[in-house]
């Protein structure tokens, strides 16, 4: 390996500084999460582990790659500045960080929850039924590449897994993407990436679309602004004409574990208007509702798009009983025949 490897030493832009720079960051997430994890989040431990695995993997591509004069390059070990690593830009006391290519990191003691949704005997989105909150510490991590066997908590599974959390959401803002439609006395805004089909635009008989040609009668309207606040993605919102102020329900500071019909796992329901920044350093437009991926195969990272409802995502009971299940290689499948 090259002697007292340095950044510096390589190029901007070059293959082999763009890899060292990856690894110091990932170097540099270890230690704050260890230091969390020291300092009051002890469940951090398991991510930290995660980071490690990481660590490795990304120092064994840098030591398999020629550095000139029959050696490899190396990593550097050099230090990260917060601002400088991507997901840790911002100062926000309440605010979800995305790792790269790991769980939410949820700090400033955002109150978390489960919500299960309310249907009627013919299906149809009702209400959302608040439980019991979880317990967390100061600083804790929620899964999002779906095989936890401590959901809605993150144990470390995405590095074992070689989790893919590519993101590819848009980070236009809603006004920029929204499409009007004007009834009486109400404007509907809708952004159609944001959909994670919970429903509530639907109703039993026919969807909230349709309903604006009869909002003449405020009976109609009601039921259209009562359904659009049960939104949980804020996809739909409403103002009382074209152009006038979006009006949002009052809801808090808070992350909710959403449960749909059936059992269905489904999103994280932040709310309030909670910071959430990217991995790569982008924040997402701060929202009263923002719904993020749980399952880990959305296609709008790190937004849920509604895929938990076509792979049937579920959730098994936490804790730690039980031993982790074997990842099955396609070789194990042919012995075993």
């Amino acid at each position: 390996m090259r002697p007292n490897p340095k950044v510096a030493d390589h190029a901007p832009g070059s293959e082999i500084r763009a890899a060292q720079e990856e690894f110091n960051r990932t170097y540099c997430t270890l230690l704050h999460l260890l230091e969390q994890a020291f300092n009051g989040s002890p469940r951090l431990l398991a991510v930290s582990v995660a980071s490690m695995y990481q660590l490795k993997a990304q120092a064994q591509a840098l030591m398999r790659t020629p550095d000139g004069d029959g050696a490899t390059a190396y990593p550097t070990f050099e230090y990260v500045p917060p601002e400088e690593r991507g997901w840790g830009a911002g100062d926000e006391p309440q605010r979800v960080d995305v790792l790269p290519h790991g769980p939410y990191l949820v700090r400033g003691g955002i109150p978390l929850r489960r919500k299960r949704k309310i249907v009627s005997a013919e299906n149809s989105a009702l209400t959302w039924q608040t439980g019991d909150a979880l317990p967390t510490e100061p600083v804790y991590a929620l899964c999002r590449c779906g095989h936890s066997r401590s959901k809605p908590f993150c144990d470390g599974t995405h590095a074992l897994i070689g989790f893919d959390g590519t993101e590819s959401a848009d980070v236009r803002p809603y006004e920029e993407l929204q499409h009007v439609h004007d009834g009486v006395g109400i404007s509907a805004q809708r952004v159609g990436e944001l959909c994670i089909h919970a429903a509530f635009c639907i109703g039993r008989t026919r969807p909230i679309a349709e309903m604006l040609a009869e909002t003449g009668d405020s009976d109609v309207r009601s039921n259209i602004m009562g359904r659009i606040e049960h939104c949980p993605s804020g996809s739909y919102s409403y103002a009382l004409r074209r152009g006038g102020e979006t009006i949002e329900p009052g809801l808090p500071p808070a992350i909710a574990v959403l449960e749909e019909e059936d059992g269905l796992a489904s999103a994280l329901w932040v709310t309030g208007g909670v910071p959430v920044h990217r991995a790569d350093g982008r924040p997402l437009e701060t929202r009263n509702r923002v719904t993020l991926c749980r399952c880990g195969q959305s296609a709008c990272k790190p937004l849920c798009d509604g895929t938990h409802r076509k792979i049937d995502f579920r959730e098994e009971a936490p804790g730690p009983a039980g031993p982790r299940r074997r990842r099955v290689r396609p070789s194990d499948r042919t012995v075993n025949r």
